[in-house]
């Protein structure tokens, strides 16, 4: 007697393209990247081989290594923008597959698994162009301080500048994202006055 095969479950998203907006932001998150890693090769080549590594409360270094380091720093500043770039890129078979990875708004997804499949894809893209938001922002924090660490190994003195323009910086990025979300959860609630097109 043959075996009855068990239906596939029904995926729960249907891939859907960025619009303009959410590919301008990738393609910024891209730049912003190259960037980094451009400006941790353009040390390694300019400055000498002993650099300045640690600094004391006062700005001065106190510890000193090879300028490999720098491009090594570099490496190390890309791999959070590099990681929302996987995820957004990936989000719908992350979504489909390991929803457990993603961790939406709970008063957002359950707006949106209770809508028709295709018009889930649409509001998944709103929520993804917040996270690319977020790594712009997080990308060119990392610029900022890359050039700032650059300009520190070549004066041999570290600016608090850096520090407190890190924190502001970090602040208004918190700001701007809770105020995204809540206009986004606004336009979730009036979702019947939203159009999706969707990729058949």
């Amino acid at each position: 007697m043959a075996v009855k095969k068990t239906k596939r479950s029904k995926q729960l998203f249907k891939s859907l393209v960025f619009g303009k907006k959410g590919k301008g932001l990738q393609s910024f998150l891209l730049t912003e990247i190259i960037l980094i890693f451009l400006i941790g090769i353009l040390g390694y080549f300019e400055l000498p081989i002993y650099i300045p590594i640690h600094y004391g409360m006062n700005g001065i270094p106190n510890g000193y290594g090879q300028s490999w380091l720098f491009p090594l720093l570099s490496i190390i500043l890309v791999i959070a923008p590099i990681i929302v770039l996987l995820t957004v890129k990936y989000r719908f078979k992350l979504l489909n597959k390991y929803p457990y990875f993603i961790n939406m708004p709970a008063f957002y997804f359950s707006e949106i698994t209770r809508m028709k499949r295709d018009k889930r894809s649409y509001w998944v893209n709103k929520y993804f162009e917040l996270i690319l938001g977020a790594g712009v922002s997080i990308a060119g924090l990392m610029i900022v301080m890359i050039i700032g660490l650059l300009e520190s190994s070549v004066n041999y003195f570290l600016s608090q500048d850096i520090s407190i323009l890190s924190i502001l910086w970090i602040l208004a990025t918190i700001v701007i994202m809770f105020y995204y979300l809540r206009d986004l959860y606004k336009q979730v609630l009036n979702k019947d006055k939203v159009r999706s097109k969707v990729i058949n």
